[in-house]
């Protein structure tokens, strides 16, 4: 067996990478984490609650199937932007199998919510921001699955951006699967793991398409559900601190109309505005709440992230969160 961390014997054939912050000190425990998360799952940048000791614990497993590893970890916030996204080799399929806590994905211009004993599936290739939650540890199943793997298989178009497969509506040999990986993905073989990993990978698009044929969401998952609006979402993450965004810089940046960029928006229920605003409300949220910028005045966070009208700016902060900016930070 590999360690990453330390060097624990758990079966002779296994092969697992294992990170485990018990054998840091208690500053170098979370960077070491976190290299091992974007070794296993390419680049992430990854925040917690500084004032609480960050625990985490993964034994992951790693070929050209892509990744598998089960952990546990202190809930973190984690994101990916356009920077890590030209970071990252590959276009993958995400899913994380919710073993204990709560896991909320937020792409595509949609949150979702994935329980214990849901699975959630996300794209690689788009900009994400996942909160874990729980009152303890939060814990899972981390896969990357690489997207040519899933090309051949004849339900892959049921894999969408951010979708949730929930306990309720999914097949039966996924769950065995998974409860089986659960329970032994530690003291399997190198063999018999690859050959569940391989599984999983085969059923997750049967397991998608008969999930959505069922959930009154299926038909609206996806905000970036063709080239233009994936193209327009990372013109948005790139530009979001920008107080001049707009839909007529968006038009200019990729050549199209301003037009077609209300109606990419429109056809999905929102308006270009109100996804700028609420993007800009959640990044300002974060770094209230962020150890980092613990000590920054408010208004220059609002204006960090393209709010150039303070009271503009509490107002639409009051409207979503419930309460002005300054009392959200004292509740951290």
């Amino acid at each position: 067996m590999k360690g990453a961390i330390g060097d624990i014997r758990l079966s002779p054939s296994s092969d697992l990478d294992i990170c485990d912050t018990e054998y840091c000190s208690r500053s170098g425990g979370f960077s070491a984490f976190r290299e091992a998360i974007s070794g296993a799952f390419m680049p992430w940048l990854i925040d917690y609650k500084s004032d609480v000791e960050f625990e985490a614990r993964m034994a992951c497993a790693t070929s050209e199937i892509g990744s598998i590893a089960r952990v546990r970890m202190s809930p973190v916030v984690a994101i990916r932007r356009s920077v890590e996204l030209a970071k990252s080799s590959i276009d993958c399929l995400y899913a994380n199998y919710v073993i204990s806590g709560e896991l909320h994905v937020e792409q595509g211009g949609h949150t979702t919510t994935a329980k214990c004993g849901d699975i959630v599936l996300y794209d690689s290739a788009l900009p994400v921001r996942i909160l874990e939650v729980n009152d303890g540890s939060y814990e899972d199943l981390a896969f990357r699955i690489p997207k040519t793997k899933l090309a051949q298989a004849r339900n892959s178009g049921a894999i969408v951006d951010n979708v949730v497969i929930t306990a309720e509506h999914m097949i039966s040999p996924l769950s065995s699967c998974l409860t089986f990986l659960t329970q032994n993905m530690l003291t399997t073989s190198a063999e018999e793991l690859r050959a569940l990993q391989e599984t999983c990978v085969a059923l997750l698009p049967v397991a998608a398409g008969h999930a959505s044929d069922r959930s009154e969401h299926a038909d609206k998952i996806g905000l970036a559900s063709n080239y233009y609006m994936r193209e327009l979402m990372l013109f948005i993450e790139s530009s979001i601190g920008d107080a001049t965004l707009s839909p007529s810089s968006a038009a200019d940046h990729l050549g199209i109309s301003v037009r077609y960029v209300h109606k990419q928006f429109s056809g999905k229920g929102t308006t270009f505005s109100t996804y700028v605003m609420a993007k800009r409300l959640d990044l300002v949220r974060q770094d209230l709440i962020s150890q980092a910028c613990r000590h920054q005045p408010i208004f220059a966070l609002a204006y960090r992230w393209g709010f150039n009208d303070l009271s503009t700016f509490i107002r639409a902060f009051k409207k979503k969160f419930g309460c002005s900016p300054r009392q959200y930070r004292l509740k951290f």
